[in-house]
């Protein structure tokens, strides 16, 4: 009887996995900060990449529309032109520092929203689920 009780409950958690909100999911922001604590260490590259995972779990699991990460990352690469440009110029070495940062960044995003692009790409187009 108990293993009975168990199976329903499992199956009502992949129910309310394959149901959920897209923007209202109450669990989205804790798992994603629990992971993000978990992944990070006191490595500033260990960092980012726990940043990008979590950034890379929430699109996926809010369901964003995969041009929203490539534009952000266009906004970048102009925003590292510009440091560059400004780096070079006044031979500045922490503008040249930020234009790096800035562009792992734009890379990340990039990153997303292809993953995005592809899951839409491999979602039929009248359901409402990913994968």
């Amino acid at each position: 009887m108990q293993n009975n009780s168990q199976n329903n409950n499992l199956i009502n958690i992949f129910l309310w996995l394959k149901n959920r909100s897209r923007w209202h999911d109450p669990l989205a922001i804790p798992a994603a900060i629990g992971i993000f604590l978990a992944l990070t260490k006191t490595n500033f590259t260990t960092i980012e990449t726990g940043i990008f995972a979590v950034l890379l779990l929430l699109v996926m699991w809010w369901r964003v529309d995969g041009r929203l990460p490539v534009a952000l990352a266009l906004i970048g690469l102009v925003i590292t032109a510009i440091t560059n440009t400004y780096a070079n110029h006044y031979l500045s070495p922490l503008a040249e520092t930020i234009a790096e940062r800035i562009a792992v960044w734009v890379f990340f995003l990039l990153v997303i929203g292809v993953t995005r692009f592809i899951f839409e790409l491999k979602t039929p187009p009248g359901s409402t689920s990913d994968v």
